[in-house]
């Protein structure tokens, strides 16, 4: 019986860790590179370096693990703190108006979200 729990056990976690959720992608198109803190309801918090004009991930694999907060910086000041979210990429976007935004974005990075307080479309940046 209790080989019999153990192996089932490891099938249901073998299953979970397969059937996860998409790594974090962050996307930062600002000329400054950026620290990223990804929060996950009963695991273990991410923390990685998304450099300027680049995309990072973290190393560790998601898993099954909800996204409670997201919170990106530059040179320590934080600049976007997200609740949790279903979504798995972002993009820091440096707006004409000189805002920056974190916009919660799709497979190819294009913005899913209007941030009002930027007061500008949330269409990604022209490429260069």
């Amino acid at each position: 019986m209790k080989k019999t729990l153990a192996l089932l056990s490891a099938a249901v976690l073998t299953a979970t860790i397969s059937f996860g959720y998409p790594n974090v992608r962050f996307k930062n198109s600002t000329p400054n590179a950026i620290n990223v803190e990804v929060t996950y309801s009963g695991c273990k918090s991410d923390k990685f370096s998304v450099p300027a004009v680049g995309v990072a991930t973290p190393a560790a694999n998601r898993g099954a693990c909800l996204i409670t907060k997201v919170s990106a910086s530059v040179a320590g000041a934080k600049i976007y703190t997200s609740t949790g979210t279903s979504y798995s990429n972002f993009t820091l976007i440096k707006h004409e108006n000189g805002a920056m935004h974190v916009h919660r974005t799709d497979d190819a990075f294009v913005p899913q979200d209007m941030d009002a307080s930027c007061g500008v479309a949330t269409t990604p940046p022209p490429a260069k």
